[in-house]
């Protein structure tokens, strides 16, 4: 779509600071990586896709639900997966709340990335993953942590808050008192 070109093309070039390559692919919303050293990131070196959602604006609940549709409807964004493909990003803005000081999750950005975990389902072999990143970020930041997130191992649901990455994880809480 190009609504997030600015930070695609922030992307490459932090990718490539750090010896991996990105480039765009498709309508610009959506971009393929190679996370190693030394790729050239063309045909079977690619091994990552990143799909970045625009900031969505303040709507109501009826303007969400149907841009939530339009993008699993449409799926402008959605390149397919081909063989060396291990890893699919979807990148929210404000779609979880993290830190204390975080404001509400939007609803476009919640729903996405939970459809977006479900699409996994159809692709064995394939790690859907989220990052989140806070509404506040400049594009260059962005772009950092977004290449930092691609280097993470094994986490699939991640957000990026005060200068670090956050993973979600599920902890035992206090006992209620009786």
């Amino acid at each position: 779509t190009g609504a997030c070109a600015d930070l695609a093309t922030a992307l490459c070039i932090a990718a490539e600071g750090v010896g991996a390559r990105a480039r765009l692919i498709g309508a610009g919303a959506t971009l393929a990586a190679t996370t190693g050293a030394g790729n050239d990131c063309v045909g079977d070196d690619l091994d990552t896709h990143v799909i970045l959602m625009p900031p969505s604006q303040d709507i109501d609940d009826c303007a969400a639900a149907a841009q939530v549709a339009d993008f699993f409807g449409n799926r402008t964004w959605w390149p397919g997966v081909t063989d060396g493909i291990t890893d699919c990003w979807l990148v929210t803005v404000g779609g979880e709340f993290v830190a204390a000081d975080d404001a509400p999750p939007g609803a476009v950005h919640a729903a996405a990335s939970a459809g977006f975990r479900s699409i996994g389902a159809d692709h064995p072999g394939v790690s859907f993953r989220h990052l989140d990143l806070p509404t506040e970020l400049t594009v260059p930041e962005s772009a950092e942590a977004l290449v930092a997130a691609l280097h993470t191992g094994d986490e699939t649901e991640l957000a990026f808050r005060h200068g670090g990455l956050y993973a979600k994880r599920i902890v035992a809480g206090d006992a209620a008192v009786a």
